[in-house]
């Protein structure tokens, strides 16, 4: 072939390879498939698997639970699915119907089985959500609704739901929850996305996970919002008389009875075990009054004897410093098991709930500042401190354990000004700087290491995906903080109380100050955990949630160290005052 006929033929060629591979690209990157949604309101997922329908596509699948902080039928309007092969039927809502259920059941699984048979091509994507609760749930504060998810050849699922062999349905999970049984409604809209072939291969979609279906959780977690407000409730109470009873002892003009200063000792240290119970009762095999609360008690009783004993035979800052260490070690043992008791816990908010699914919840935030500080002021050194604070700030935020990016930042400031503190004798410009400087260190590292060895996105590594600033972020999360407030109006009462902690460790009544003076290390650890408080709040979108327990552990602290040195502080043993 002459030269000429080369060039002619790579003219002819080439264009025709590359449209070739064009080709090739779209037909991988959108299948010959079709995408079904049905949008089931005003139903239950205990109802929405009645529907024999919907229960032979969850045995083909998936079935789960959806959080749904944005209504995913708000989501499905604003994607942008023009020309995709993706048919989107609102079947109504059950609830607002005026036949009966069973009626309503039979129409709504009529029209699903005309819809997943009239598909032709070869590969369908089947999801059945509801995206509305009915009033039954909005009664029992149910948030989580059904979502069933089923994949294959058209022909194997229009004979799915034609022939209905109701075997047991597997259930349904994503990288946005990492919950085997529960999954979000922008994962339903990702899952869309990445079926048509708009999103790559790293965005998180709804998963086929081979656990049973959710009814279990479903179930505990209704108990769990049925018994949450009466015994955090019961719990606020509590804390509150005995706090107040302690705070009564340091007006008193004489040293109060042995007895009354060891009841408010013990009731004000015995916060931290209690939020510990709190937390861990989420494990009980069966969440219910009869369970929870003689766990919650008992657990209490024996954490305070414990803590006695070891006071009278080590001293009140070594007994404070186990507790802190038994604390730090409940938490890391918890975080091994995945956090699941955060699913169902009695202490703040179910991580089902949907402001964070898994990793630290933010209101142990504080309970990590408070435990950590009680043992950094029983190793009384600064830097030794300092290093302790700092290894629990890195199990807050590194992806294995906590991913919580705003409690890292916490704890890493909690060591700086702990330093600080400590070596000054009180909070002054050196310590804040000393606090912001191992936050930004500390926080970079665990930024670092989300952003290049987590095996997982997370929390953090969407953070850093995003398109807002750092000021931006601080800015959000303080709104949101604020929009809590506002819904509940008790989560003034820590933020209020910070400042006034403050300004009594700044200003003691004369008991107080003669505690403070002989062991000078309970005023510096008060004055680090309200500091960090303080970080708490702005670091966390939550932040009188994050804060709360941070300002309990300040009080307790100083109640702890006050009530519990007055017998000794009358006989003047100075020898068993060291701090």
């Amino acid at each position: 072939m002459s030269g000429r006929g080369c060039v002619w033929a790579l003219l002819v060629l080439v264009p025709a390879v590359l449209a070739g591979i064009a080709r090739d690209a779209r037909a991988e990157e959108a299948p010959d498939g079709t995408a079904v949604v049905f949008l089931v309101g005003g139903v239950s997922f205990e109802d929405l698997m009645r529907i024999p329908e919907v229960r032979a596509l969850a045995a083909a699948g998936g079935a789960g639970l959806m959080s749904a902080p944005t209504p995913v039928r708000d989501l499905l309007s604003r994607a942008d699915f023009a020309r995709a092969p993706i048919r989107i039927d609102d079947l109504g809502s059950l609830d607002e119907s005026s036949g009966g259920l069973l009626s309503e059941m039979s129409r709504v699984g009529a029209r699903i089985r005309v819809g997943v048979s009239a598909v032709t091509t070869s590969n369908e994507l089947v999801i059945i959500a509801t995206p509305s609760p009915s009033s039954q749930m909005n009664r029992a504060k149910d948030e989580l609704s059904g979502i069933v998810m089923a994949r294959g050849s058209a022909a194997a699922l229009a004979a799915a739901v034609t022939r209905q062999q109701l075997r047991s349905p597997t259930t349904l999970t994503s990288d946005s929850t990492r919950r085997s049984g529960v999954v979000t409604s922008a994962d339903v809209v990702s899952t869309l996305e990445r079926f048509v072939g708009h999103l790559g291969s790293d965005s998180p979609v709804i998963r086929l996970d081979p656990a049973p279906a959710p009814y279990e959780l479903h179930a505990r977690y209704l108990a769990d919002r049925r018994m949450t407000v009466p015994v955090q409730t019961g719990a606020g109470i509590y804390v509150t008389v005995m706090g107040l009873f302690g705070m009564s002892l340091f007006f008193r003009e004489r040293p109060a009875p042995g007895w009354a200063s060891r009841a408010a000792a013990l009731g004000a240290i015995s916060l931290l075990p209690l939020a510990v119970s709190l937390l861990l009762v989420g494990h009980l095999s069966s969440l219910s009054y009869a369970s929870a609360l003689p766990t919650i008690v008992g657990a209490e009783v024996l954490a305070t004897i414990a803590i006695d004993r070891v006071r009278a035979a080590w001293g009140a800052t070594a007994a404070a410093g186990a507790l802190g260490a038994a604390v730090l070690a409940s938490l890391a043992l918890e975080s091994a098991l995945g956090w699941t008791a955060a699913l169902t816990p009695l202490l703040g908010g179910s991580e089902l709930d949907g402001g964070r699914f898994y990793g630290l919840p933010n209101v142990d935030i504080g309970l990590l500042v408070g435990a950590s500080l009680f043992v950094a002021a029983w190793i009384g050194r600064p830097l030794q401190g300092a290093i302790l604070v700092a290894a629990v700030g890195m199990f807050a935020g590194l992806p294995w354990t906590g991913s919580n990016l705003g409690g890292a930042i916490t704890l890493f400031a909690a060591a700086g000004l702990w330093y600080g503190i400590r070596r000054r004798g009180g909070l002054g410009l050196d310590a804040i700087a000393y606090g912001i400087v191992t936050a930004i260190v500390g926080s970079g590292v665990v930024l670092v290491i989300h952003r290049y060895l987590s095996p997982f996105p997370t929390h953090i590594t969407r953070f850093l995906e995003g398109n807002t600033g750092i000021v931006s972020e601080i800015g959000h999360r303080l709104r949101v903080g604020v929009d809590l407030i506002a819904r509940n109006p008790f989560a003034l009462i820590p933020l209020l109380g910070v400042p006034a902690c403050w300004w009594l460790v700044s200003r003691p009544p004369p008991r107080l100050a003669e505690v403070l003076a002989e062991r000078p290390v309970w005023r510096e650890a008060a004055l680090a955990i309200l500091g960090a408080s303080v970080v708490a709040y702005v670091a966390n979108d939550s932040g009188a949630a994050a804060l709360g327990l941070g300002f309990g552990s300040a009080v307790s602290a100083l109640l702890w160290a006050s009530s519990s040195d007055q017998e000794v502080l009358t006989r003047r043993r100075p020898e068993m005052m060291r701090g």
